[in-house]
C-alpha cells in the first residue's frame, strides 16, 4: 500500500475522469483526460505555462454533470505529454498552437467550446482565429494580446535577487529553490489535494522545460490575428495579474472587436 509521501501527482486529483493519449502530426504523445457524456456537447480546456489537467480538476466534473463532454489536453512539455528539445525560441505560440489544431483534428472535433488560462489563452485565440467556423464559443481566463513585456514575465525570466535568479539561472544544478515552486503554486484555494497536486506535479517538471515554456512567451503577441475570432468571447480577468495587467485587457478587447478599445456588444468582459 502506497504511503501518501509516494503518490503521484496525478493520484491527488483523481476525479473519475479518463487518462488518454493520443500521436499528434507533429510526432509527439499528447497526453489528455476525458470526462462527461460521449454525445455531450465538446469543451476544450487548454492550460497554463507550466500547469497541466491539475488547473481544470475542479470545474470538469460540473461540466460533465451539465452534460458537456470534456477535454482536457496537457501541452507538449507539460503533464505526462512528451517533453522534446526545443529550439532558441523555446515553445512557441505557433507550435502550441499547430499541436492543439492537430489534437482537435485527431480527434475529430468539428464544432467545440474553447477556453484557456494564461498561456492557454493564448493558444485558444489562435485555435479560434485558424478554424473560426468550429469554435462555437471563446473563454479567455487572464489574458491578453501576449505579455512578453510584462512585469510578471520578466520576473520569472531574470529573477530579482539571490533569492531567485530566473528560471536559466539554476543551470548547474538543474534544480529551483523550493521556497520559489512554494511561491509559484501558491493558491487562496483551501483544497489540500489540489495543492498538492499542483506542488508536486510544479516539481516533477523538468528544468529544461520550464526554459522553453518561459522562452516562448517573449515572442508571442496575437495582435494581428485577433480580428480573425468570430466566435462569442468572454474575458475573466484580475487585477491584480502581473502578465496581463489592465493595459492588456484594453489592447485585447480593443483587438477582437476591431477597434482601438473598447469590445463589441456581443462579447463578455468579466473582472475578478
Amino acid at each position: 500500500m502506497r504511503t501518501e509521501s509516494l503518490k503521484d501527482w496525478t493520484e491527488y486529483v483523481d476525479i473519475g475522469w479518463q487518462e488518454n493519449r493520443t500521436q499528434l502530426k507533429s510526432g509527439i504523445s499528447l497526453a489528455y483526460m476525458t470526462m462527461g457524456p460521449e454525445d455531450g456537447e465538446p469543451v476544450v480546456l487548454i492550460h497554463g505555462v507550466t500547469d497541466n489537467r491539475v488547473s481544470w480538476s475542479q470545474i470538469t466534473p460540473d461540466l460533465a454533470r451539465a452534460g458537456m463532454r470534456v477535454y482536457v489536453p496537457e501541452l507538449r512539455g507539460h503533464g505526462k505529454s512528451d517533453k522534446p528539445v526545443a529550439d532558441d525560441r523555446g515553445y512557441t505560440i505557433e507550435v502550441y498552437s499547430e499541436d492543439m489544431v492537430s489534437f482537435v483534428d485527431t480527434l475529430g472535433l468539428q464544432s467545440f467550446h474553447l477556453a484557456g488560462h494564461s498561456l492557454g489563452s493564448l493558444v485558444a485565440q489562435r485555435i479560434a482565429a485558424v478554424l473560426p467556423e468550429r469554435v462555437r464559443s471563446l473563454t479567455l481566463i487572464g489574458s491578453g494580446p501576449g505579455c512578453k513585456d510584462s512585469q510578471g514575465l520578466q520576473y520569472f525570466l531574470h529573477g530579482d535577487s539571490e533569492s531567485f535568479r530566473g528560471v536559466h539561472g539554476y543551470d548547474q544544478t538543474k534544480e529551483f529553490p523550493d521556497a520559489f515552486l512554494q511561491e509559484w503554486v501558491a493558491t487562496t484555494n483551501e483544497d489540500e489535494c489540489f495543492k498538492k497536486a499542483f506542488y508536486e506535479s510544479a516539481k516533477e517538471l523538468p528544468y529544461e522545460v520550464w526554459g522553453y515554456a518561459f522562452d516562448g512567451l517573449t515572442v508571442i503577441d496575437n495582435s494581428d490575428i485577433l480580428a480573425d475570432i468570430t466566435s462569442p468571447v468572454q474575458i475573466i480577468w484580475g487585477t491584480e495579474d502581473v502578465f496581463f495587467p489592465a493595459e492588456a485587457q484594453e489592447k485585447l478587447k480593443g483587438g477582437l472587436s476591431g477597434t482601438s478599445g473598447g469590445s463589441a456588444d456581443r462579447r463578455a468582459c468579466k473582472k475578478t
